[in-house]
């Protein structure tokens, strides 16, 4: 979406964007499994770095 690609401009940092189906504004609740997984695998490429 435009905000979120505007988001993305705007932080000045590393960004990883990741739509998931049939979630709403918190996805740590709708769709828990699939955010920690996320979360964990950019984390896990930021130390790799």
């Amino acid at each position: 979406s435009a905000q979120v690609e505007a988001i993305v401009r705007q932080s000045g940092s590393i960004v990883e964007t990741r739509f998931l189906d049939n979630c709403g504004h918190s996805p740590h609740r709708d769709q828990e499994t699939q955010t920690l997984e996320f979360m964990t695998q950019f984390v896990r490429n930021l130390l790799d770095r």
